[in-house]
C-alpha cells in the first residue's frame, strides 16, 4: 500500500503595495462661520501645524483682504480676518498663493505641497450685524424697551384682528 503524497502548502500572496500619495491637498469649500471667521475645508488632512495667513486673500464686499491669522485643525484652515465678517457681507474669491518650499506651506502627510488655488464661492453664516449710527449712545436698555413695545403692539394687532 502506498501512502498518499502530502498536499503542498500554498504560498501566501503578498498584499499589493499601495501607490504613493502624490496628490496635493486642495481647497474643497469655504464658509464664514457664526463667529465671522472663514473656515476652509481641504480634500485631505493638513500635516502643517502652522500656516502663513499672508498666503491667503479673501474678497469681502469686493475688497481683497488679507487675514491676520490662520490655524489648522485636521483638514480645515480657519482664517481670522482683521474685522469680523458681517452677515450682510458678500464673501468671494478665497485665494491661496502657495509658499512652496517654506516650512509653513500647506502640505499633506506625504509632504505634497498645495498649489495656488482659488475658491470663487463662500457660504456666509456669520451672525454679526452692523450697529445703526446713533444707537451706541442710547444703550441696550433703551433698544430693549423699543423692541418690547414693538412686540406688544404686534401681539395686540394680531389678537384684535377680525374682532370687529
Amino acid at each position: 500500500m502506498t501512502e498518499p503524497e502530502p498536499t503542498p502548502t500554498p504560498t501566501p500572496t503578498p498584499a499589493p503595495t499601495p501607490a504613493p500619495d502624490t496628490t496635493p491637498p486642495a481647497m474643497s469649500s469655504a464658509v464664514v462661520n457664526a463667529d465671522g471667521d472663514i473656515v476652509i475645508t481641504y480634500t485631505e488632512s493638513i500635516a502643517s501645524s502652522t500656516v502663513e495667513a499672508g498666503d491667503y486673500s479673501v474678497k469681502i464686499d469686493g475688497t481683497a483682504t488679507t487675514p491676520t491669522a490662520a490655524t489648522v485643525s485636521a483638514n480645515t484652515v480657519t482664517l481670522t480676518m482683521p474685522t469680523k465678517i458681517l452677515a450682510s457681507s458678500t464673501v468671494t474669491d478665497v485665494v491661496y498663493t502657495a509658499a512652496n518650499g517654506t516650512a509653513n506651506s500647506i502640505k499633506d502627510a506625504a509632504n505634497n505641497a498645495a498649489t495656488d488655488q482659488t475658491l470663487l464661492t463662500v457660504t456666509n453664516n456669520s451672525i454679526y450685524y452692523t450697529v445703526v449710527k446713533g444707537c451706541q449712545s442710547k444703550g441696550v436698555r433703551h433698544h430693549f424697551v423699543h423692541l418690547l413695545n414693538f412686540f406688544f403692539l404686534f401681539l395686540q394687532q394680531k389678537l384684535s384682528y377680525g374682532k370687529d
